[in-house]
């Protein structure tokens, strides 16, 4: 599978690797969800979850420094963000898209273990209540 990430402002974050051995996103999840358990209203209360899971390493140091610090915004316009995320299969062909707007950084995660090169990061992202229609959800 290949797994390709673009949040507006931010640069692109994909499977791939310059020496073709290390895949650094490793993992992605996309939820729909509701606010909170007793939501009621579908039209406002539904909204996405996305959780990507990622290496760390010297071809996304960088990448690591843009999110870190798009978490760390409490206001203003560029606290939402668009999002794209395109799975493909081994052979290039598009499985899934999705391009959701105004999704905010809930949680951002460096993990570092001594001895162990298979240091990583995870970012949650939320998409902003009451924008679940604005959703583009392709095959």
């Amino acid at each position: 599978m290949f797994y390709k990430l673009q949040i507006s402002g931010i640069s692109e974050l994909d499977s791939t690797s310059t020496d073709g051995k290390n895949a650094a996103i490793q993992e992605i999840e996309i939820k729909s969800d509701t606010i909170d358990d007793y939501a009621n209203a579908r039209s406002t209360d539904v909204l996405l979850r996305v959780t990507v899971k990622f290496e760390i390493n010297n071809e996304t140091k960088d990448i690591c420094k843009e999110i870190m610090q798009w978490s760390l915004q409490s206001g203003g316009s560029d606290v939402y963000k668009d999002v794209e995320i395109t799975i493909s299969d081994a052979e290039e062909n598009q499985i899934r898209y999705f391009k959701i707007p105004k999704m905010f950084c809930d949680d951002y995660t460096e993990h570092f273990v001594p001895g162990n090169s298979q240091n990583y990061a995870e970012i949650k992202l939320i998409q902003k209540g009451g924008n679940f229609g604005d959703v583009s959800n392709e095959t």
